[in-house]
């Protein structure tokens, strides 16, 4: 083993097991060249920490020399749980970053910044644009979302920030901007992949394309409003999307569907139920979209401040719809399958 491998390993296996054990995120100026990323290391730390349920574990699978001063080094993430159903492990991703030599010491580097360090930007508005070379720019496009960014703004009530919005062929590729090689999420065939960093107001646009409002309405919740509940989040984005009015009627069609079909399900314990119901439809997205805009509907003034407010524990918002809508939360199924009549 050289001296720079072993080097590489003092600094990137301490700081793995500082990721794993940690519960509050920390800048590591050691590690990090934090006059690149100033909070390197925290998209990687809130993955982890999303998969809290189960005990998780790091293994460094190989560390790739890309020329005289920088690697590339991969790690694999196992699940120890096996998702609850066994005690064997089962893998969670495999994450990549890039370690150069600053001076006489080595520092991490975001994948991103080396993934798109050649690419395009275009400014419009509030939006910096980040897109291949080839990629063909609508800025007709871009200028319809950055009119709707300050649209968001006064709706929400605050100012609209700087936001650079990257351009991604699909999920896959979106993925692999971030440093993953593999994410059990980066093949999901049921939804077109975005992400929101609020902390460096950027958002991953898995779609190809200059507009995609759900992930433009997370990052001003995010950012914004720390005690919005998460299945109000998702209800909210889709809620204020504009690019998919007409499928909100053909999704809830379906939802309406599968309920008569099954009767048995309890819509009042809706945060319990497993989230996919088929065709790409999902109480979490799908239902709350419903409700937020029967909530929004039942008292205009209050609602929205109400949600946004609420806060994120689970009797937080029963307590939210049940104290708009003025019922108890046994009602909650009918209340939903009622509105669903409709379609």
């Amino acid at each position: 083993m050289s001296n720079e491998t072993k080097e590489i390993l003092e600094l990137w296996r301490p700081y793995l097991d500082s990721l794993i054990k940690n519960d509050k995120f920390n800048i590591d100026s050691s590690v990090w060249d934090t006059e690149i990323d100033p909070i390197g290391g925290i998209e990687l730390y809130y993955h982890i920490k999303q998969q809290e349920a189960e005990p998780i574990n790091a293994e460094i699978l190989n560390i790739q020399k890309l020329d005289s001063n920088k690697y590339s080094v991969k790690t694999a993430f196992y699940n120890l749980s096996g998702f609850g159903r066994s005690k064997n492990s089962s893998l969670n991703c495999i994450y990549d970053i890039i370690i150069k030599k600053k001076g006489k010491a080595f520092k991490v580097y975001n994948f991103l910044s080396e993934y798109t360090e050649d690419w395009s930007r275009k400014e419009v508005g509030n939006i910096v644009y980040h897109y291949t070379p080839s990629y063909s720019f609508n800025l007709g496009k871009a200028k319809i979302m950055s009119e709707y960014c300050d649209s968001l703004a006064k709706f929400f009530a605050t100012e609209s920030p700087k936001i650079n919005y990257y351009i991604f062929k699909n999920s896959q590729e979106t993925f692999h901007s971030m440093g993953f090689l593999y994410n059990r999420d980066m093949y999901d065939t049921y939804q077109i992949f975005g992400r929101t960093d609020p902390n460096r107001n950027i958002v991953y646009c898995g779609n190809n394309s200059e507009i995609f409002p759900h992930e433009i309405v997370h990052l001003y919740t995010h950012k914004y409003y720390s005690t919005l509940h998460s299945f109000f989040d998702e209800g909210l984005a889709e809620y204020l999307d504009f690019s998919i009015q007409a499928e909100k009627i053909g999704k809830r069609k379906v939802i309406a569907n599968y309920l008569n079909n099954n009767p048995q399900i309890n819509l009042s314990n809706i945060l319990e139920l497993e989230d996919r119901i088929g065709n790409g439809t999902s109480y979490k997205y799908d239902i709350s979209c419903l409700l937020v805009e029967k909530l929004l509907e039942k008292d205009p003034k209050q609602a929205l401040h109400k949600i946004l407010n609420g806060g994120t524990k689970d009797e937080d918002f029963y307590f939210t719809v049940t104290s708009i809508l003025d019922i108890e939360k046994r009602e909650i199924n009918n209340t939903i399958r009622g509105w669903l009549t409709n379609y």
